[in-house]
């Protein structure tokens, strides 16, 4: 088991919440007293199928990309009640971790096996390809494995 305090840290030592966009919502999502985490749901959003997986699986917490909600409104989000009904802590790691050296941007492009010959921002990565749109597709589904 591993304490949640110790994930979170280890998240924010990566992504820390300082470098959100002001518009974004990373961070906790639910904070519940849950202390030790025997089994992490990870996902990109959090749906209602991802939700159901996390509570079969007996996951003691998700670790979601996206936020749940956007704002302070806690209702925008009908998933809300049923996380804290299974009591499942929420965190998330949106614009913290897309710009993060290694993170969302730089992964992308080094799964699709690309350089980056221009950095515009952190978000903006430009890469100058003499390939074809054709080439192009393919790299882009093999490095993404789809």
């Amino acid at each position: 088991m591993v304490k949640i305090e110790d994930i979170i840290n280890k998240i924010q030592k990566i992504a820390p919440l300082e470098i959100q966009e002001s518009w974004d919502n990373s961070g906790w999502q639910i904070r519940l007293q849950k202390k030790d985490i025997k089994k992490i749901m990870l996902c990109v959003s959090i749906t209602e199928d991802v939700l159901t997986q996390a509570m079969t699986q007996n996951c003691d917490m998700i670790i979601s990309h996206h936020p749940l909600f956007f704002g302070t409104n806690f209702n925008e989000n009908p998933l809300t009640t049923e996380i804290i009904r299974n009591h499942i802590p929420v965190y998330a790691i949106h614009t913290p971790f897309d710009k993060t050296k290694g993170g969302t941007t730089d992964s992308l492009i080094k799964a699709c096996g690309f350089c980056t010959d221009e950095i515009l921002n952190e978000y903006t990565k430009i890469y100058y390809a003499d390939i074809t749109m054709q080439e192009l597709v393919h790299r882009i589904k093999k490095g993404l494995g789809i």
